[in-house]
């Protein structure tokens, strides 16, 4: 079979797998020379244009809400550091939430141990730390100052 012989097969299926419906169609559809279809120009729509500046307001203050609530959880507002000969620091949110604790030296180290404080409130986790140099000998009833 010939190319020429293909495209002729192929352009028959193609003209045969839907009928001609064209004369049909515009005999029903009728004269309609003279017809005006009126149009309707669109107007300002500002109901749309107000719920877009609600929806991008909201995202602003949302983004700012959210900026002030990692702002008040994850920025370190202080340090407290203990300094007997175990030298210790905390840094400490604005809710007195403990953001880190580092050991300023070996003994630091040797006092904080395994112990993870992230999280935990300044108070329990400087209890933590000086029942810590209370068991490690470091504090007691003759030695008890902190710095």
């Amino acid at each position: 079979m010939k190319n020429m012989d293909m495209e002729t097969k192929i352009r028959q299926a193609f003209e045969h797998a839907t009928p001609d419906v064209l004369q049909s169609v515009l005999s029903e559809c009728g004269e309609q020379k003279g017809t005006v279809i009126m149009m309707k120009e669109k107007k300002n729509n500002w109901t749309s244009r107000l719920i877009a500046v609600a929806a991008a307001l909201a995202v602003v203050v949302g983004l700012g809400a959210g900026a002030g609530v990692y702002r008040l959880n994850h920025v370190v507002a202080a340090t407290v550091s203990l300094d007997v000969n175990p030298s210790v620091e905390l840094t400490v949110n604005r809710k007195d939430r403990v953001l880190g604790i580092s050991a300023n030296n070996q003994d630091g180290k040797k006092i904080i141990g395994d112990m993870d404080l992230t999280g935990s409130d300044l108070e329990v986790a400087v209890n933590a730390l000086v029942g810590s140099m209370v068991r490690n000998g470091y504090l007691n009833e003759l030695a008890n100052s902190v710095l």
